[in-house]
């Protein structure tokens, strides 16, 4: 029974002490990502492995996603959004003083032309000839 109860007590000071030795958060430096191979590329329209998209995903953010585990949309880039009572016209709040990573500022235009660019394009790896809509 005591040697139990030193072992717990050893467990809570460990503990205890783990947590004091937190860092603060560090703003800048250099990350290393390890993963199992290198990017095909890093245009999201256009791959379809993985190593390409744990970089994209890092790298590139939608207007909206899908919650973790759910089907269930919530904002990105968009603020909000609505959707006209035929389904077919969607329009998007999208968030101000938001910029790409040359100082570019997102707007309207750069969403039409993102989406137009992928809707031309006949050989992207998810959506074949334009985009398939369920």
């Amino acid at each position: 029974m005591v040697k139990k109860i030193g072992i717990v007590l050893c467990i809570l000071v460990l503990l205890v002490y783990g947590t004091a030795l937190a860092q603060t958060p560090k703003k800048g430096g250099t990350l290393i990502f390890g993963r199992g191979g290198d990017s095909v590329g890093l245009d999201p329209a256009y791959e379809t492995d993985g190593n390409s998209f744990m970089i994209c995903d890092n790298v590139h953010e939608g207007l909206v996603f899908y919650k973790d585990e759910s089907t269930d949309t919530e904002p990105g880039l968009a603020e909000s959004w609505t959707i006209a009572p035929d389904g077919k016209t969607y329009t998007f709040k999208l968030r101000k003083g938001v910029k790409f990573h040359d100082g570019t500022p997102f707007n309207a235009d750069a969403v039409v032309f993102s989406h137009g660019r992928q809707m031309k394009e006949r050989k992207l790896k998810f959506f074949g000839k334009g985009w398939d809509i369920p």
